[in-house]
């Protein structure tokens, strides 16, 4: 059984029910892919109990998504620690004049990964982008990513 798997005993799953999910996951297109599932999900199924947990887990993994590429972007993206207020106000007062410079430009990480197209929205911006199965992802315009784009982690450039 993998490891990161191990977990889900605690929350009431026997070896046999999670064995049963690994077996739905590979069925359905999503094989080695079901730790990457506990690992996205788990602040939300560690309160569950093992009937409701089986439940939510054989819906998700019956689902065609790249969830290692989820949890990819969930550690790169999201804020693992506390952002001090000052410094999150000041990389707020910065989203507008970034969207209003880099309208219709392109994203890119500082290795070269092309991360998407910055679009402006009434509610903010997105940075959107076509994955390599078609599916189009969108990626909030945040105080993160200002941040990231400050350090030079992100830089823009004009669409080719």
């Amino acid at each position: 059984m993998p490891v990161e798997l191990l977990p889900l005993t605690n929350l009431g799953l026997s070896r046999g029910r999670i064995c049963l999910l690994m077996a739905r996951a590979r069925d359905n297109g999503n094989c080695g892919q079901l730790g990457a599932i506990v690992t996205l999900v788990w602040p939300q199924i560690s309160k569950l109990n093992g009937v409701a947990v089986f439940a939510y887990l054989s819906k998700l993994v019956k689902q065609r998504k790249d969830y290692a590429r989820l949890v990819k972007i969930q550690d790169q993206y999201e804020d693992k620690g506390h952002m001090p207020q000052h410094l999150a106000d000041r990389l707020n007062e910065k989203i507008p004049a970034f969207l209003e410079r880099s309208k219709g430009m392109i994203l890119v990480s500082r290795s070269g990964e092309l991360l998407g197209q910055v679009k402006n929205h009434a509610s903010g911006g997105f940075v959107e982008s076509i994955d390599d199965r078609g599916v189009r992802r969108m990626m909030p315009v945040n105080p993160r990513l200002i941040e990231m784009w400050e350090e030079g982690d992100v830089v823009l450039r004009q669409p080719s």
